[in-house]
């Protein structure tokens, strides 16, 4: 928390808040909020000066699907949890959310959630997920670009396509291999989670 002292690892690394900033790509206004409110875990120094440490870094960008910075992914990937991992580009967020909060009834499972084309590539780099559910009907983002992008990754991520009712497209993508399966909004969220979950690895 903000403000308060700890027993510091020698080998941790810290950063200023302007780094942190520059890491993030936000302004240091945004970095100093974000200590203020406890998102972000920052220290102090004797002098008042505020330093996160690059593991509070990493939790930020975890537990706020955050981008994690170029200069970390290596750290993070080290630090990576090792409960089993899915991404969910959708482009209803509420039916997302609740896809999630099923999925992770019993804390076992991250799931990432995004509807931004130009973060879904990024974030498949920086935290490749085990399975990417992909709203077939999201605008900007192509299932045969996304299998490409993925089929670069070890292991390759399970991709299953979501649609809102069955279509002929989405079943010729099942066949030429881009998707491994397609969900259909019409079943139950209960059956969707469970049907995700049993492509998940043990």
């Amino acid at each position: 928390m903000t403000g308060t002292s700890s027993r510091r690892s020698p080998s941790a690394v810290y950063y200023t808040t302007h780094q942190v900033a520059k890491l993030l790509g936000v302004s240091l206004a945004t970095v100093v909020n974000w200590a203020k409110k406890g998102r972000i875990d920052a220290h102090r120094t004797p002098g008042g000066h505020r330093r996160i440490s690059r593991d509070s870094l990493l939790k930020f960008c975890r537990d706020f699907d955050y981008p994690v910075p170029p200069e970390l992914r290596a750290f993070a990937l080290a630090a990576a949890p090792t409960t089993a991992s899915l991404l969910i580009v959708h482009g209803d967020h509420a039916f997302a959310e609740l896809l999630r909060d099923y999925l992770v009834l019993d804390d076992d499972v991250s799931v990432g959630i995004t509807d931004r084309a130009l973060e879904v590539g990024f974030l498949l780099a920086s935290q490749p997920p085990q399975v990417l559910l992909l709203d077939l009907e999201l605008s900007g983002v192509r299932a045969t670009q996304l299998s490409e992008l993925a089929h670069r990754l070890d292991p390759v991520p399970l991709i299953v396509g979501c649609v809102t009712l069955d279509s002929a497209e989405a079943d010729e993508l099942v066949a030429d291999q881009t998707l491994v399966g397609v969900l259909t909004r019409t079943t139950p969220v209960a059956d969707l989670a469970r049907r995700l979950r049993a492509m998940l690895p043990v």
